[in-house]
């Protein structure tokens, strides 16, 4: 006799389908935590300096409400504040913010998604674990790990929230307030954020049944109304930090270069599927873009057609939903972002909207197929056929993209401890006229801010030098010439000095930091000049490629002016600084300056075969 307190087969086996479907949310955050920064990154300096101005009180109203980077961006800068303000600054919990909010998205489709499990617990299992794959695909890369992405995701929970208030349960006013609620978070949060209420209101007039068509549509006009000048006050509040790419164009650029414009749609919407493989991404990421979308439109007309289905068209309608909003970001994207080329269309970060749109065609297939076969439609078999290659297709690009995520991840991380690593030298050096930092797009407030937030407690990971000595630093072991050198360096004849070597330690590590010292004939040796390896993105793809032709993928160059350096004969070292350990360690190459001249302003030194001199 069975014991009446355990669990039954069928419940043992859901229970199993579950712990399968949120696999890979878990996957990726057990991956991203130990990668994860916590100083700010790029773009989320701008909210410490208007964080400054708070704690200055020199912040107003008008600043709060300005978009930045032309988003509106109010909800954003709350929560950044709130953590610099009560979280001391460590502004790691901001990508794990990132992964709740998409943890919140999946729960939000798990709901949505009910109706799947009557055709069978295992299609809907697959389907659902697939969706999830696509929810938290590590493809988005950098996504995971930036501070400042997390604002990305917001508009997206306010629609799959929404969805689900309203699509789970009959209309009532308080739910159309917390859906209005909603929408007014999503519009103040990002520049997609008025897809949000868009998007809603054909739920609302869905859920209005029995109200008769004026009614419908007097509230719907209202709500867009209401909504669109929320929008409207929002994407034009005075004090943007800086207009668009294309803002002078306005939306007669929508109409400008179609052909172009649906390439980069197309590449936006296949995006976290197009990489990884032999083929070219852009040319993959745009045929798979393009096979969505006609699986969307075709799925469409189905559910048009039995649009008298009330049950079939609850079923459809958020992913419907979700797959207009995916689409309706990429063409906004395509309005921002492309100026006569479709070569950043690969972005990491517009995967955050893209997704919505793959995840969204996926379920509206599902349901559509689901109820082919309900209903004995003469398509089935020719659907069901074409179904299996496709989802097998799907699964196989999902999981070579997150392959492709990882490297991505571990990139950003290398990159963003590089950033780290030069803030110690906030205080002791300048970012003026910094050739490194400008290729790297640093910005160039990052130095006075840092300062700003360590005098409150609120920057962490960051130990500062206290001068540009040398002895400030233990001394580690020398490292071998085989991944780190320095080059002789070469006099360009215009008053500088060209700087090159390698900074690798290994085929699969960059050092965090070059530091090139200089020493006169008295005086202490100085650190003079910072540089770094600027990894390219296929780093940690192409280790053969590393081995065989390290000074593309950990070369280094910085250009020195010799006004810099001390008057007379002068020697140049450089080490690789672990910022950690604070330990620098030598590199191969001693370079001597002005030998046959002390004093000399330039030019003792020249580059072997240059002018028949060599070097000393």
């Amino acid at each position: 006799m069975t014991d009446a307190s355990s669990p039954s087969p069928v419940r043992m086996r859901h229970w199993w389908a579950w712990l399968i479907i949120v696999l890979p949310a878990i996957v990726l955050l057990v991956q991203m935590v130990p990668l994860l920064v916590p100083m700010p990154c790029l773009d989320s300096w701008s909210y410490v300096q208007q964080y400054r101005e708070l704690m200055e009180d020199r912040f107003s109203w008008e600043r709060f409400f300005a978009p930045n980077y032309v988003h509106p961006s109010a909800v954003g800068k709350t929560i950044y504040f709130a953590v610099l303000h009560y979280l001391d600054g460590n502004v790691a919990v901001l990508p794990v913010l990132s992964w709740v909010l998409s943890a919140v998205i999946a729960l939000c489709v798990y709901r949505l998604a009910r109706p799947l499990w009557k055709g069978g617990w295992f299609p809907a299992a697959l389907v659902l674990t697939c969706a999830t794959l696509i929810i938290f695909n590590a493809a988005q890369g950098e996504v995971w790990l930036w501070d400042f992405m997390y604002q990305n995701f917001i508009p997206g929970v306010c629609l799959s929230v929404g969805m689900w208030l309203l699509l789970t349960r009959p209309l009532s006013a308080w739910r159309l307030l917390v859906a209005s609620l909603l929408s007014i978070i999503a519009i103040h949060s990002f520049g997609t954020g008025y897809f949000v209420p868009l998007i809603l209101s054909l739920v609302i007039w869905h859920g209005m049944q029995g109200r008769s068509r004026c009614q419908k549509t007097l509230f719907i006009i209202a709500w867009l109304l209401v909504h669109g000048v929320v929008a409207y006050f929002a994407l034009s509040a005075p004090g943007g930090s800086e207009r668009g790419p294309d803002a002078e164009e306005g939306l007669s650029s929508l109409f400008g270069r179609p052909l172009m414009r649906t390439h980069f749609v197309l590449i936006v919407l296949g995006g976290t599927l197009g990489k990884g493989t032999v083929f070219e991404p852009e040319t993959l990421a745009a045929v798979l873009g393009g096979i969505l979308l006609a699986v969307f439109l075709a799925c469409v007309v189905f559910a048009w057609r039995h649009r008298r289905d009330r049950e079939m068209t609850a079923a459809a309608l958020p992913w419907i939903g979700f797959a207009l909003y995916g689409l309706g970001s990429a063409v906004l994207i395509s309005l921002g972002r492309m100026h006569n080329s479709v070569d950043n269309a690969l972005d990491e970060r517009f995967g955050t909207f893209s997704i919505f749109f793959v995840f969204g065609t996926l379920l509206l297939a599902a349901t559509v197929l689901q109820e082919m076969a309900s209903s004995g439609s003469s398509w089935f078999p020719y659907a069901r056929r074409a179904a299996s290659p496709a989802f097998a297709v799907l699964a196989v690009t999902l999981f070579i993209n997150w392959g492709v995520g990882i490297h991505l991840m571990r990139l950003k991380h290398s990159r963003m401890d590089q950033e780290r690593a030069l803030l110690t030298f906030a205080r002791v050096m300048s970012l003026e006229n910094n050739e490194w930092m400008e290729s790297r797009i640093t910005r160039k407030s990052s130095f006075a801010l840092s300062s700003f937030l360590a005098d409150r407690g609120r920057l962490h990971g960051v130990e500062f030098a206290p001068d540009r000595t040398l002895g400030s630093f233990k001394m580690g072991k020398k490292l071998g010439s085989k991944w780190a050198r320095f080059d002789p360096p070469v006099d360009t004849r215009d008053g500088k000095w060209k700087l090159t070597g390698l900074g690798g330690l290994s085929v699969e590590n960059v050092a965090d930091l070059i530091l090139i010292t200089a020493q006169g004939t008295d005086g202490p040796e100085e650190v003079v000049a910072l540089a770094a390896t600027l990894m390219p993105a296929t780093f940690y793809e192409r280790q053969k490629e590393v081995r065989t032709n390290p000074e593309f993928y950990v070369g280094w160059s910085r250009t020195l002016d010799d006004s810099s350096l001390p008057n007379g004969v002068v020697t140049l070292r450089a080490y690789v600084f672990d910022q950690d350990k604070r330990v620098v360690h030598p590199i191969e190459g001693v370079h001597r300056l002005r030998d046959d001249q002390a004093g000399a302003s330039i030019g003792a030194y020249r580059q072997v075969g240059s002018d028949g001199s060599k070097p000393l």
